[in-house]
C-alpha cells in the first residue's frame, strides 16, 4: 500500500516498522514495532515501553479518519496517541493550528 499522501504522524502507524530499545532491567535489546506501545523482554521478562512521543495525531481533528476507526481506537487504548494533548509550543513548525478559524 502506497502512503505518499499520508501525513508523517500517521505513516509510522499505517506502515509499522521495528525499532530497537534497551531493557532498563537487564540491558538487552528489544524490538518494539512503531504501532505498538510495549513488549516483554525475552531476557528478563520485564515490560519495556516505548517513550511517549507527541505527533500531529494528538491534535489533528482528522486523525481518526486518517488512521481508520479500528487503528485509531487501538492506538488510543495503548496510549500511543492523546487527543487534545499537544500544546502549540509542542506542535511541529508550520503545522496547522487546530483552533484557527478558516
Amino acid at each position: 500500500m502506497a502512503l505518499d499522501n499520508v501525513c508523517p504522524g500517521a505513516k509510522r502507524f499505517l506502515e509499522p516498522s521495528p525499532e530497537e530499545f534497551r531493557c532498563r532491567s537487564c540491558g538487552a535489546v528489544v524490538e518494539i514495532w512503531s504501532d505498538e506501545a510495549e513488549t516483554t523482554c525475552r531476557g528478563c521478562g520485564a515490560v519495556v515501553r516505548r517513550p511517549a512521543e507527541k505527533t500531529c495525531l494528538d491534535w489533528c481533528s482528522s486523525a481518526e479518519q486518517c488512521l481508520g476507526v479500528m487503528k485509531y481506537n487501538k492506538l488510543l487504548r495503548q496510549g500511543l496517541i492523546h487527543p487534545g494533548g499537544a500544546d502549540d509550543e509542542e506542535r511541529a513548525p508550520g503545522a496547522e493550528d487546530p483552533d484557527a478559524a478558516g
